[in-house]
């Protein structure tokens, strides 16, 4: 009936919740509280970028905007010192008998595998050209560090997902202090992409000069055949 369709339509919003709910992921490192969603239930050492901003989005939307914000802190955790996020963020594995985090990555070296197992989810080791410094995900103790995808960028919806999150919210002064303080974490982000990623660029990824005569100069030195998208100095 018509009454029983209107029924599970209704309830479809409290199940959806409820998987995401189910799929919650709390970490303490350092006496720091981390929590985010897993994109799988079989992953749960795994955070990836794209789905915890759309889970963030969905929590602040069904009236858990404070769930919302811890799970996006989670994600900036990984940040680098330059401003880079990476797609991916991977659990910090401690084990107790480990005291030193050489220990711990000749443990890791030893029985973590290049893909999370039961399921398509690429890990932590696959990466092994190790970033920049700059790159990388912050060290919180002395036995334990958090590691992200190498220089694999996360797709940049961040501003917009937050922003999002943040119309959706109550807005009260807990959620007001949220927005002021991931904006600083995102100004930062997209700094690395004008400042560090693109640096020294034309628009068609050609080396230019600086000046008015830029793009004149762009334009009349490049060819469909040596238009790049590459990076000048990255």
């Amino acid at each position: 009936s018509s009454k029983e369709e209107g029924e599970v339509v209704n309830d479809l919003p409290t199940k959806a919740l409820n998987i995401l709910l189910s799929n919650q992921v709390t970490e303490i490192i350092s006496s720091k509280r981390f929590t985010y969603i897993s994109p799988h239930s079989n992953t749960t050492q795994l955070q990836e970028s794209s789905s915890t901003l759309l889970a963030a989005r969905a929590l602040a939307k069904a009236g858990h905007s404070k769930q919302a914000w811890e799970i996006i802190e989670s994600l900036f955790a990984a940040q680098g010192a330059n401003g880079f996020l990476p797609r991916y963020r991977y659990a910090a594995v401690h084990h107790p008998n480990h005291n030193t985090i050489q220990e711990e990555k000749k443990e890791q070296q030893t029985k973590v595998k290049n893909y999370i197992e039961n399921s398509t989810f690429p890990n932590y080791p696959l990466f092994q050209s190790a970033p920049p410094h700059s790159y990388a995900p912050p060290t919180l103790s002395s036995v334990t560090e958090l590691h992200g995808s190498g220089r694999i960028a996360a797709p940049p919806f961040h501003a917009s997902i937050l922003l999002d999150v943040f119309y959706l919210s109550p807005k009260s002064a807990n959620d007001l202090n949220q927005l002021g303080y991931f904006f600083h974490k995102l100004y930062k982000y997209h700094d690395f992409y004008h400042t560090i990623l693109t640096r020294g660029c034309g628009v068609d990824g050609a080396e230019t000069s600086s000046g008015a005569d830029a793009y004149t100069e762009v334009e009349e030195s490049s060819s469909a055949a040596t238009k790049s998208a590459t990076p000048c100095y990255n």
